[in-house]
């Protein structure tokens, strides 16, 4: 459990009390998400951070949006996807899931508990967020 050091000061998430000026380190540091239509619109490579932020199409995420995280090795030097292979990939994940072409397998613990509704799951990945990990 965190505590400010300050009346100003925001306790980060380690609870060390560092001052992060009055502001969450998560409105400091957002995490920006890709909506899957606009993932599934993309032709050629994954476009850089900048460049998608520029367009208009990353969003600050908040806590009411379903995201999905996608994390991936760079498969060149200057560019994480050169050749456009893991867009390809992650685009036909994506129409699979969306289409129902794959079965999703959950872990015992939420199976067993009554916690998975795999086609409500799947409903909202096709309004998701993709957070991907450059």
């Amino acid at each position: 459990m965190g505590s400010c050091s300050s009346a100003g000061a925001v306790a980060d998430a380690q609870g060390t009390g560092k001052d992060h000026g009055g502001s969450h380190p998560a409105e400091e540091y957002p995490t920006w998400v890709l909506k899957v239509e606009h993932v599934l619109a993309m032709a050629g490579q994954l476009r850089p951070h900048q460049i998608l932020k520029a367009e208009g199409l990353l969003e600050k995420w908040v806590q009411t949006m379903f995201a999905i995280f996608v994390s991936h090795q760079w498969l060149g030097y200057n560019h994480p996807d050169p050749n456009g292979a893991k867009l390809q990939v992650l685009q036909g994940l994506l129409r699979n899931l969306i289409g129902r072409k794959l079965k999703i397998e959950w872990e015992m613990v939420s199976e067993f508990q009554g916690c998975v509704k795999e086609g409500v799951e799947i409903q909202k990945l096709q309004t998701a967020y993709v957070w991907l990990d450059y």
